[in-house]
Formats: C-alpha cells, sequence, structure tokens
C-alpha cells in the first residue's frame, strides 16, 4: 500500500512501514512515522544516515551510501539534489519485492491479476 492514498488501510500493531528519506529529516516522512509508531507498527527508515529524527523512530535503518540534496558539492554524485539516493530507493525496494516474490512462489499469472488496468 501506499502512505496517503484513500484506499491504503490504518496502519496498526504488527505492520511495517518503509519510510525513505535521504536526509532522514523529511517533515511529512516524520510524521507518517510517528503515527505508525504510536499506532504499534515497525518503521524501517531508508536513509544516508544514522544519525536523523527518522533513523530515531525507527525500528531498523538501511544505509544507503548516496548523495543527499544538501551535497551541493557534488562529492558523492553528480547528480543533481538526491537522484542517486532516489534511484538506490528504487532498486533496493525492487529488490524487496522480487526477493519477497520468491519465497512466497505466486505465480506471475496470478500476480498480473492484481495490477492496475486502468492506467
Amino acid at each position: 500500500f501506499v502512505v496517503g492514498e484513500t484506499t491504503t488501510p490504518a496502519i496498526r500493531k504488527g505492520d511495517l512501514l518503509l519510510a525513505g528519506s535521504g536526509s532522514g529529516t523529511t517533515s511529512t516522512i516524520i510524521k507518517a512515522a510517528e503515527k505508525a509508531v504510536a499506532a504499534g507498527a515497525n518503521v524501517v527508515a531508508i536513509s544516508t544516515t544514522t544519525d536523523s529524527p527518522l533513523a530515531a523512530l525507527a525500528t531498523q535503518v538501511v544505509v544507503l551510501p548516496a548523495a543527499q540534496k544538501q551535497d551541493h558539492g557534488g562529492t558523492i554524485s553528480q547528480q543533481y539534489a538526491g537522484s542517486l539516493f532516489e534511484q538506490s530507493v528504487l532498486l533496493l525496494t525492487d529488490a524487496i519485492f522480487q526477493t519477497l516474490w520468491a519465497l512466497d512462489g505466486t505465480p506471475a499469472e496470478e500476480l498480473w491479476k492484481r495490477h492496475a488496468n486502468l492506467e
């Protein structure tokens, strides 16, 4: 489910929120993590740092060694405004999906039945 979509069910105890913020200080992400923690859910922070408000709320922190938006000097990446972090999150979450799918064993034909058909 995606946070903010009207059809996303309420988060509750035992659920997991994957929360991505390069800086770990994005206010909307922190608010979502605070609500998740208050509801008894676990939070996994995906960030470039372990020293942030988001990391403090998280059960686990996955650190991606990618540039933050504040890396104006381009010391980690020549890409603009945290693009490397966002691309890294995409690859990480796709790898998580692929791993969970392999463990679950659901045939691709079944997954396609759940895919959006009004695009």
